[in-house]
């Protein structure tokens, strides 16, 4: 019997093109990837506060960042007040991906060393053509949410390294 999945949020990251966020929809077997955001120019705009103006720009940029934040969050939920089955053809760079043509899935706790900022885990994916997609949860719950449905989905196919650790209150290597 296949467990219900909760909608989550990850960020898939690209070496040569904008990241996007997801919202991610499990239905049956089939998965949605619904685009809810670009790529947010607060990060970046948040480290060269703090690169150039120390203490002061990372005060300053904090307020970028919660602010981004916010409106992803606001994304999500409204994204989960409509149908995601027609959500995700409204734009292109939404898709939808049955489980039969995923060859391998895999969750990471965070990485140490990344280029794509502050995350608390990682899902990696390849598809039946070949293609990978990188995926990153820049919040605990969202990661949860995946780490606690996807395995009942997946089966075989998805190998989780990730467990939540009590005692640091986050996700380490399993």
């Amino acid at each position: 019997m296949m467990m219900e999945v909760r909608p989550f949020t990850a960020r898939a990251t690209y070496a040569l093109k904008p990241d996007q966020y997801y919202r991610v929809y499990v239905d049956g077997d089939s998965i949605y990837f619904v685009r809810i955001s670009g790529q947010s120019l607060a990060a970046g705009v948040a480290g060269g506060l703090e690169a150039q103006l120390g203490s002061l720009g990372r005060s300053l940029g904090a307020g970028l960042v919660r602010r981004a934040k916010r409106k992803l969050f606001q994304a999500g939920m409204e994204a989960d007040k409509k149908d995601y089955r027609t959500l995700g053809m409204a734009d292109k760079r939404s898709f939808r991906k049955s489980t039969a043509e995923i060859r391998s899935a895999v969750i990471d706790p965070a990485e140490a060393i990344s280029g794509h900022g502050m995350h608390v885990g990682v899902w990696r994916l390849e598809f039946s053509d070949g293609k990978k997609l990188r995926l990153q949860f820049e919040e605990i719950s969202e990661m949860k949410k995946a780490v606690d449905g996807l395995p009942g989905v997946f089966g075989e196919k998805l190998k989780v390294n990730a467990a939540w650790n009590e005692r640091g209150g986050g996700f380490s290597r399993a």
